[in-house]
């Protein structure tokens, strides 16, 4: 599991320095599913973003889904069927064996009915401070009775919060997770309706259709954007990594195919979530204005890779300074933005202060040639296999 800019350093044959997406594991709890019975069928659901695991011995489904509006919140349904019975029956469980991740480190409270994790990253990204994490978990069921000609469903709760601020307490940090925990608690019968009507309402709106019954192009086009979908929030401003959350390219960090790729494929149908691309790499203008200015130039020069911070990530850094495209990218994913959007008052805000810091990098970068053209010397282009320095007229 992931959250959207939580990330860590890690070195590489003890010598590279790389950042990554800490990785988080999955409560405990969260694994509960019918002892002594197998899953006989798994099925991902695109419409309702949810994963269904059918233990048909046991008459039992486990429904698991990240909940699109409370952003904070995994949910596990299971659901337990003895409708055919003709006695009460005992439904029993067991949970796996989790092993912990090494990004982080965390204490766990018990309490009645749940299970605290609270914790840091365990190497935070350069020039940060560590990010806190609380994770608020259900206990985990060992029997529930139900009785004959009936059904019930048990849910169980998952809330994971992320604090940048320092100077936020850890009490804090973990009253605000509780209370989350609370309300979804207390919501427990519509937070399934809550979610599905969340993304119907984005299928609504986009999609491919082909009338076709030899070409799986459109399925592989949905599940490409369910995939992007699951991976953005228009009330979380980060980038993409290549392929979203269900891929680890590039570590989940974000460079030029967030721009280029990820944002633009999202903006015919969905472009307030296009926009959390442009506000991300506009929150963290100052990062790119600082990165240009420790190299002598002037403007934004957004590094070709970054992260949570918004802070070079490069794994092969003297290799990827040659890689100055990004810039260009950003510019350009903010042209896309207001054409297809007529957003002005967007495009003075935001777009307009990117695209000058972009040009006056580029300005600094750009060298005068004697027959009065101007090039950029030593760079790699978009082409990463082009792995020699080229001069760009």
């Amino acid at each position: 599991m992931f959250v959207a800019g939580f990330y860590c350093r890690h070195s590489v044959a003890l010598v590279l320095p790389e950042v990554s997406r800490c990785s988080i594991s999955i409560p405990e709890a969260m694994t509960s599913s019918p002892q002594n019975d197998a899953s006989s069928k798994v099925e991902l659901n695109l419409r309702e973003a949810n994963v269904v695991e059918t233990f048909e011995a046991s008459s039992t489904k486990r429904r698991l889904y990240a909940h699109r509006v409370r952003r904070n919140v995994l949910v596990l349904e299971l659901d337990l069927d003895n409708r055919n019975g003709t006695t009460d029956r005992k439904f029993l469980f067991k949970t796996r064996s989790v092993k912990q991740s090494k990004d982080l480190k965390l204490d766990t409270i018990q309490r009645a009915n749940l299970t605290i994790q609270m914790g840091q990253n365990e190497k935070p990204e350069d020039k940060t401070s560590p990010q806190r994490i609380v994770i608020v978990t259900s206990a985990a069921p060992t029997s529930i009775d139900v009785q004959a000609g009936e059904m019930k469903t048990i849910t169980l709760l998952s809330v994971f919060l992320l604090e940048n601020n320092p100077d936020v307490s850890p009490n804090v940090t973990m009253d605000a997770a509780l209370s989350i925990f609370e309300h979804a608690s207390n919501d427990v019968s519509k937070l399934r309706s809550e979610h599905e009507s969340a993304w119907n309402e984005l299928w609504s709106r986009g999609g491919v259709e082909i009338e076709s019954s030899s070409s799986n192009l459109a399925t592989q086009v949905n599940s490409s954007f369910y995939y992007m979908l699951s991976s953005v929030r228009e009330d979380v401003l980060q980038g993409v990594g290549p392929g979203g959350l269900q891929t680890n390219g590039y570590k989940g960090n974000y460079y030029w195919d967030n721009d280029l790729w990820a944002m633009p494929s999202l903006l015919p149908f969905w472009p307030e979530l296009a926009e959390t691309g442009l506000r991300y790499r506009f929150e963290h203008r100052i990062q790119a204005a600082e990165h240009a200015k420790e190299h002598d130039k002037e403007g934004y020069w957004y590094p070709f890779q970054t992260a949570g911070t918004g802070v070079e990530t490069d794994l092969f850094e003297p290799a990827n300074k040659l890689e100055i495209h990004v810039g260009g990218g950003v510019a350009l994913l903010g042209q896309l933005f207001v054409n297809a959007t007529g957003n002005t008052t967007f495009e003075h805000a935001v777009v307009e202060p990117i695209v000058r810091g972009v040009a006056d990098f580029y300005v600094s970068m750009a060298k005068k040639e004697s027959d009065g053209t101007y090039s950029l010397d030593n760079v790699v282009p978009p082409d990463e296999y082009v792995v020699v320095s080229v001069s760009m007229a």
